[in-house]
């Protein structure tokens, strides 16, 4: 595995860390712990107001509705009564990202389900196989995956998506 790869790696843990829910202080330690720069890193994190007042909404409307939606509406109802702790502020954006992404993600296979020339061999958890003629152009797959994301999210996210080839030659 390359550097940049080792670094993309531990880029992401720590980037999911932060955003379900791991507090700045133990990030910082753990990037100081694995040699990098916290005086940087705590300027990173910085940058993230918006992220941190949708997450406060999120917070604040799981505590007084007592529930939480995804797009589709999947709810994750509350148990618990007075403040959050932080094992539910954790769950509440994990339920609305994961979530979301799993409607987005399902929503697509559907959409991908109608081409005709497409098998779906194997729908992952945030990826899909799929066989098709050599005279079928895969790129289409991914426009769908894009096109199906702006769509659900309202044009507030453009779609991303990318393609890898796996060829199982006889």
């Amino acid at each position: 595995m390359t550097k940049p790869n080792i670094y993309r790696k531990k880029s992401k843990i720590l980037f999911l860390s932060y955003t379900y829910g791991m507090s700045i202080k133990n990030i910082l330690s753990s990037i100081e712990q694995q040699g990098g720069n916290k005086k940087i890193a705590k300027e990173y994190f910085s940058e993230f107001n918006t992220f941190e007042q949708w997450k406060e909404q999120l917070y604040e409307k799981f505590k007084d509705e007592g529930r939480i939606s995804t797009v589709y509406g999947n709810h994750l109802k509350r148990t618990l009564d007075g403040e959050l702790i932080p094992k539910e502020k954790r769950s509440v954006v994990s339920h609305i990202v994961q979530g979301t992404g799993s409607c987005i993600f399902k929503s697509a296979l559907l959409e991908l389900s109608k081409q005709d020339c497409v098998e779906i061999v194997i729908p992952m958890h945030d990826a899909v196989l799929i066989q098709h003629p050599e005279t079928y152009n895969p790129t289409l797959v991914v426009s769908v995956f894009e096109s199906i994301m702006t769509r659900i999210l309202d044009g507030k996210i453009n779609g991303k998506a990318s393609i890898e080839q796996f060829y199982c030659g006889a």
